[in-house]
């Protein structure tokens, strides 16, 4: 096709009806487009084939050279710390504890610079069975300056140390420790608390080699005197299990793999013989964690918002179907990954922080799927795949090893935590999600305005089109516009300048993601109000009063009065469809507050979310929303909607400031 016949197609524009739902008059260039060919047909099909590839290869069992049958072994069910578990879990929550981890990288002896991985449950063998070569692996985490210098080390860079090199400097360690135990809780001082830590560490570390932390069990007696209450440990010490148990420990120590794999095998038949539904809850509870779901999950949210951002470069219509199957495909791992965990844990989706990140993330994505349908376009699944991705990379870094633990007493009831709860993340979720919208407003419109200033220079153009094209969020902020504008998902773009002059929005495309967010906002002020009502109902029966001023529950009072304030100032007037879009970013900074930051004060009657780490990831979160409101208090003149070239009329001065 010639330049001029291209020209003349940009030229001519046809008028389509008014777009479902919207009543807004709809532009767009008459292009011919070919004929899909096979490629564009199947494309999506090809990428829900490669993500199930991947989910399969995840799910398969791994092959490993190793003699020891470890996965076996893993699966065998303990008592540790109030739960039947399996052995893999206790020791993936051990050595979480200590070292931050649930792997150890070690050095290979003989080869010096070579370093190898052992697994959890490799290293508790070790430190039960070896202890001499345990106590020698850079197990324990110690970041604070003055406990390095303490145990005498010199590199700051280096931060594990193993037991050997503290017990070096161990009459140092008790003396300080002594001192900081008598301390008043409330008056030590980081350092202390941070060498108490430590002090908790070790006896750990000494408990497990012990093995005092983790008890055998055999039947389902054992797991009904957990459910009661009763003190099973020391009935069990002696119990065929433990003797059983003793057998692969001894097996292991003398390095005799044949009968280890034996060992395992009996202990294991012997369990599915004596408590079937233990062994099968145990068995299926070691597969759950080694499969990892939430972690496969966030890896395939970042390959939805990659093809979403570039379905804008280009080959839009394959590749937004593909990014909305993909989407689906991982929704249904996410869904599969919540709902094991209320069937081991045998509570709602939402107990702990841990829980809530998984669930807000999930509510996430199922909202922009809706919003996919409504406007059939990427832009929903993008915006979710971003907090999908987000939510579920907090839940990994909240992860201890066992999130599965024994829920607190005040929140064994499944009636409040499937209403109160679920209800009120739903709000927090909700909430996100405008602030997520409202980011591409701002960003997209104080992008499209940029361009419209800079494309007649040469250096800034250029800078702007690498830009777009380095980085597919922005790309993504340009064909959000352009899908707004009524331009067809299979227009092409004949440059990235093209792309980005066919981006620039329109007034009735601001209206139209203004009522989005405007949407969403409502629904996260009702679900917010009902969940907060329900939890001072909960407090009423718990606590003896419906409410009592405490940092959570102010919390979510704060988010119920940030999306009503919001509300309120568009209804009366004071925000149009920018100002509205700069109060829902300000509402991630509440919702962030409420969900971690009120849990770092150590205070009120909501002990069980107390955290003292994240501080720092808070404020940086913080700090960027600040940042993006700040852009989109830009005066409007380099807006892209009022940054044409043609001159407007002149407009009459005005008695009062117009709402922005």
């Amino acid at each position: 096709m010639s330049r001029n016949t291209i020209d003349q197609i940009d030229k001519r524009t046809i008028h389509a009806p008014p777009r479902s739902g919207t009543g807004l008059p709809v532009e767009f260039p008459v292009m011919d487009s070919p004929r899909p060919g096979p490629l564009s047909r199947f494309f999506p099909l090809l990428i829900v084939i490669a993500g199930l590839a991947y989910i399969i290869s995840v799910l398969m069992p791994h092959d490993t050279t190793d003699p020891y049958d470890l996965q076996q072994f893993g699966q065998l069910p303990v008592l540790h710390e109030g739960r039947i578990k399996p052995i893999d879990t206790a020791a993936r929550a051990s050595l979480m504890l200590m070292s931050n981890k649930q792997t150890l990288r070690i050095p290979v002896k003989d080869k010096p610079g070579e370093f190898r991985r052992l697994s959890a449950v490799e290293w508790l063998l070790d430190v039960v069975t070896h202890p001499e070569q345990a106590d020698d692996y850079p197990v324990f985490r110690i970041d604070h300056p003055d406990i390095k210098t303490l145990i005498g080390v010199t590199d700051p860079q280096r931060n594990t140390f193993s037991l050997t090199e503290l017990s070096a400097k161990g009459h140092e360690l008790n003396e300080q420790l002594s001192r900081a135990f008598k301390v008043d809780v409330k008056q030590r001082t980081l350092y202390q608390t941070k060498l108490l830590d430590l002090g908790k560490k070790l006896i750990r570390y000494q408990a497990l080699a012990r093995f005092d932390e983790i008890v055998p069990v055999f039947d389902s007696d054992a797991h009904a005197a957990v459910i009661h209450g009763q003190d099973v440990a020391s009935q069990v010490k002696t119990s065929p299990a433990m003797a059983s148990f003793i057998e692969v420990l001894r097996a292991y120590h003398e390095g005799k793999p044949g009968d280890f794999n034996a060992s395992v095998a009996r202990h294991h038949a012997e369990v599915r013989k004596l408590a079937p539904s233990l062994a099968a809850r145990t068995d299926f509870e070691a597969f759950f964690h080694r499969v990892e779901p939430f972690y496969v999950s966030m890896v395939l949210y970042v390959g939805v918002f990659l093809l979403a951002a570039f379905s804008w470069l280009g080959w839009a219509g394959p590749l937004g179907r593909a990014a909305v199957a993909l989407t689906c495909l991982t929704l249904v791992l996410h869904t599969a990954g919540l709902a094991t965990r209320v069937y081991l844990h045998g509570h709602p989706p939402v107990t702990n922080l841990y829980a809530s990140a998984i669930f807000i993330g999930w509510v996430c994505v199922v909202l922009s799927l809706v919003v996919d349908l409504i406007w059939h376009s990427c832009i929903g699944v993008a915006v979710g795949s971003m907090i999908g991705f987000v939510t579920l990379l907090i839940a990994h870094n909240l992860s201890d090893g066992d999130n599965l633990e024994a829920v607190r007493a005040v929140l064994d009831t499944n009636l409040w935590l499937s209403t109160h709860v679920v209800v009120v993340t739903i709000g927090y979720s909700s909430t996100f999600l405008a602030g997520g919208f409202s980011i591409i407003f701002v960003l997209g419109r104080l992008i499209g305005g940029i361009w419209q200033r800079v494309k007649s220079h040469p250096m800034p153009a250029l800078v702007m089109s690498l830009i777009t094209c380095l980085v597919p969020f922005l790309s993504l902020t340009a064909g959000v516009w352009g899908f707004l504008n009524g331009r067809p998902l299979l227009y092409r773009p004949k440059s990235i300048s093209d792309m980005l002059d066919w981006a620039v929005p329109r007034p009735e495309s601001i209206r139209l993601l203004g009522r989005l967010i405007y949407g969403i906002i409502c629904f996260a002020a009702l679900a917010s109000f009902v969940g907060t009502i329900l939890g001072g109902i909960w407090a009423d029966q718990s606590w003896g009063r419906f409410w009592g001023w405490d940092p959570k529950e102010n919390g979510a009072l704060l988010i119920v009065m940030a999306n009503v304030l919001i509300l309120h100032a568009r209804w009366g007037g004071m925000v149009r469809e920018r100002g509205m879009a700069v109060l829902a970013i300000g509402g991630n900074i509440v919702t962030a507050w409420s969900w971690f930051g009120v849990n770092m004060l150590g205070v009120g009657l909501h002990s069980y979310g107390f955290m003292d780490k994240a501080l720092g990831w808070l404020l940086t979160f913080v700090g960027s929303q600040l940042i993006l409101m700040a852009i989109g208090l830009i005066p409007l003149r380099y807006w892209c909607s009022f940054s044409s070239a043609a001159t407007p009329a002149a407009v009459p001065p005005q008695a009062s400031p117009q709402p922005v």
